[in-house]
């Protein structure tokens, strides 16, 4: 009946804001940021590694660390394996089908060509993470702009293809596994 309380408990307390997370704060690329995306990588041309990074991820929007992973006998004519050491969870180890436009673009060429126990062997591992070298790369050559609203980083080329195979209507339990997934709530959110 307050009579008896002095002190209010509440008092200095503030609401604080729920944390977004950064996953969906992240865009898809629009068509445009599209064609910009390959003009980049279309500037080191196919026998360049960086070029394969970025295509790898459009045409099967496999985390950037998978695909740093990649050894020679990962890609085939007819899959992509995903198996590295280090993956973000158990559903990550994965085979995907491989793209044709990929084996169009030359890739199996280039994996034919690769000297290295990986084909992105010439990024270094720092601290367990294949990806750090590439991932400083894209950042330092990401041609968006980090203050517009629409800012696209490396991980939104995921986003990119979860939101084309819901569009073209794959189900979302088969987009969850070409993703690597557990739910497919996370893949079609």
């Amino acid at each position: 009946n307050d009579h008896l309380i002095t002190l209010n408990s509440f008092e200095g307390l503030k609401v604080i804001e729920k944390r977004v997370a950064l996953a969906s704060k992240r865009n898809a690329y629009s068509e445009d940021q599209l064609k910009t995306l390959i003009e980049l990588a279309n500037s080191y041309g196919n026998n360049d590694r960086r070029y394969w990074l970025i295509l790898i991820a459009r045409y099967t929007g496999a985390r950037m660390n998978e695909i740093c992973q990649l050894k020679p006998d990962d890609i085939t004519r007819e899959v992509i394996h995903i198996r590295g050491d280090v993956l973000k969870t158990s559903n990550a180890k994965r085979t995907i089908p491989i793209h044709p436009k990929l084996i169009e673009l030359g890739i199996l060429d280039w994996v034919g060509r690769c000297s290295g126990n990986r084909l992105f062997h010439e990024w270094r591992i720092v601290r367990g993470s294949h990806s750090h070298a590439a991932s400083r790369w894209f950042s330092r050559n990401n041609p968006f702009d980090k203050t517009k609203s629409n800012y696209v980083d490396f991980h939104s080329i995921r986003h990119t293809v979860a939101t084309e195979l819901k569009q073209v209507g794959v189900e979302l339990q088969y987009a969850a596994q070409i993703l690597g997934h557990s739910t497919g709530s996370i893949t079609y959110d």
